[in-house]
């Protein structure tokens, strides 16, 4: 059994014996507000999903990253039933290093994070990695 891993379009599988599937990851310098996804969460309702943010570069005057994270419920996948919920689940980032997350038991079927940037001119190298467990 697999989930997708999806920035590639592929069924992948992280590590062995590790409990844990790739759902996403993401490389890339963002200089500006951005949505990633949504990313279907397989094998839902209630998953545990892990979130490992690894900020590798930050440049700017005063720059600031928060990170949104906001699930939607589309079961029983009928036109226009949709819930959702949004919460900061990284917060006001100023220097590089590595920062997580964890969520048990989601009753919800995608996610997307948020990206807002904040101070001059900020750019942020970033590796946004969502495990499944």
């Amino acid at each position: 059994m697999s989930v997708p891993y999806l920035s590639k379009g592929v069924w992948y599988k992280y590590g062995e014996g590790g409990g844990r599937w790739l759902l996403a990851d993401i490389y890339s310098t963002y200089s500006a507000n951005i949505s990633l996804g949504p990313y279907a969460v397989p094998f839902a309702p209630q998953q545990t999903f892990d979130v490992v943010l690894t900020v590798h570069g930050v440049t700017g005057t005063s720059p600031t990253l928060t990170v949104n994270l906001t699930y939607y419920d589309m079961y029983p996948y009928q036109a226009g039933y949709q819930t959702s919920s949004s919460v900061a689940i990284f917060q006001s980032i100023t220097t590089a290093g590595v920062y997580t997350y964890s969520a048990a038991n989601t009753a919800y079927t995608l996610i997307q994070f948020d990206l807002i940037l904040g101070g001059t001119s900020p750019s942020f190298t970033i590796s946004l990695s969502v495990y499944i467990r």
